[in-house]
């Protein structure tokens, strides 16, 4: 493994232009420092990019999104040089300026690596995306005394607006669980800074269980500092706390009904921390803020071919090599990270806190894992997978070459079972697994 060496300076900036008629991404490299006789340039980039004149520029490497390349003839090296790297072929139509190079390095002779800045890629209108934005969409305008709620409730009628001193709230009288939504909602509440229900708090409020009120359901009774909630289950009566706290911190009104039940019970959001690598912190705040919107499902993807982070005790080589990438590593940088090492694979604690986060703010975790497909990572990291006759060349749409599973091989069938064991056990309270099955040759 090439031992990297990162330097707090950067060794220049790369730049780059797209030609729509031509389909081509010209590149140039504007050195910042002196550079020793030897360097080349590694970069990603989404659409795969080949130099057009070959007779200078040689494509060392690449592996999908990761591009590394050297001039055949010494290349510019003094601060203040430019290199003019030259046309190359997109594998396919650019659309934004994202659509170029987004992450580079200089590798110097020594094996060691410094940073490069990526200028956004230039060119024609065509970059911008011919359908509209949501941002140029018509947003009807909320009434001005529309109380900040998130999302806004079925049913809000508010029969006396008179402010109150109501900005906290207690609860006096429950029933079937309901101190323990009210203990998770005053939880998250706290974590986002609004700790507004309280055990002193101003308000007085009452729940009850009426299960004719249906799945997620609440109704919600303001009647002069007195808050009366009655809600079809446990997740009705987390609504209907979110929809408190979040109404506490401007004051209740005198008086006011809330009636309110989703409209789909999948209300999901995903994240991908296979692809990008995510702090495990982050996605304990995505199970918050699902929860406060009233979510219900938190769908991770946690395995892919840039990296592999679902914790599997049989193959402990999933983990240490397929969880990370960088300059050197068995798995190079891809998708916009650099030569320092990126990611790991999750640890069974850190998933353990996601699940009871979850379960106490009634979000569902969906697992994903891809299968049979897009597994570059984990056959890297586990080449005894690999059919080592195999001849096909298949490749995927995102250029992995052949990254998928062999039914024929007997160890297979033995990985396909640790895997998908592994998660249930780790995500117990989740009541399905994603599965992908897709871009199969």
């Amino acid at each position: 493994m090439t031992t990297t060496t990162m330097n707090n300076e950067t060794a220049g900036t790369l730049r780059s232009s797209y030609d729509d008629i031509a389909r081509r991404v010209t590149l140039g490299f504007d050195a910042a420092v002196d550079l020793a006789a030897g360097w080349r340039l590694a970069f990603t980039s989404l659409p795969q990019l080949t130099p057009v004149d070959t007779d200078s520029i040689e494509l060392v490497e690449r592996l999908a999104s990761f591009h590394l390349v050297a001039m055949t003839e010494p290349a510019p090296s003094g601060a203040g040089a430019s290199w003019e790297i030259g046309e190359c072929e997109v594998s396919h139509r650019a659309r934004h300026a994202n659509d170029g190079p987004v992450s580079a390095y200089v590798v110097t002779a020594d094996g060691s690596t410094i940073d490069v800045d990526v200028a956004p890629m230039t060119g024609p209108a065509a970059l911008t995306p011919a359908r509209p934005s949501v941002h140029d969409l018509e947003v009807a305008a909320a009434p001005d005394d529309r109380p900040t709620l998130l999302p806004y409730p079925t049913h809000v009628a508010i029969t006396d607006d008179t402010a109150t001193v109501a900005t906290t709230a207690r609860l006096v009288s429950f029933e079937d669980g309901a101190d323990v939504a009210w203990s998770a909602v005053a939880d998250l509440a706290e974590r986002r800074g609004a700790p507004v229900l309280t055990d002193d708090g101003i308000a007085a409020v009452a729940a009850r269980l009426d299960a004719r009120l249906g799945a997620a359901a609440y109704r919600m009774l303001v009647d002069d500092g007195a808050v009366e909630v009655t809600a079809g289950d446990l997740d009705g009566f987390l609504h209907a706390f979110v929809t408190l706290a979040q109404w506490l911190p401007s004051g209740l009104p005198t008086a006011a009904r809330v009636v309110d039940r989703p409209r789909y019970a999948w209300r999901g959001v995903h994240l991908d921390v296979a692809r990008q690598w995510f702090e495990p912190d982050v996605v304990e705040r995505l199970i918050d803020d699902a929860a406060w919107r009233k979510l219900s499902r938190v769908h991770l993807h946690l395995t892919d071919d840039e990296a592999w982070r679902l914790p599997v005790a049989a193959y402990p080589a999933l983990s240490e090599i397929g969880g990370r990438r960088g300059h050197g590593l068995p798995i190079p940088p891809l998708l916009g990270s650099g030569a320092a090492p990126t990611g790991r694979a999750y640890t069974n604690d850190e998933i353990a806190r996601w699940v009871e986060r979850a379960d106490r703010l009634g979000v569902v975790l969906v697992p994903e894992i891809d299968l049979p497909g897009h597994l570059h990572a984990a056959l890297t990291a586990m080449p005894e997978l690999r059919d080592p006759d195999d001849t096909s060349e298949a490749e995927s749409v995102q250029y992995f070459e052949d990254n998928v599973l062999v039914p024929g091989i007997a160890a297979t069938h033995r990985f396909v079972d640790h895997v998908v064991d592994a998660d249930p056990a780790l995500y117990p309270k989740s009541p399905s697994i994603q599965v992908g099955c897709d871009d199969v040759p």
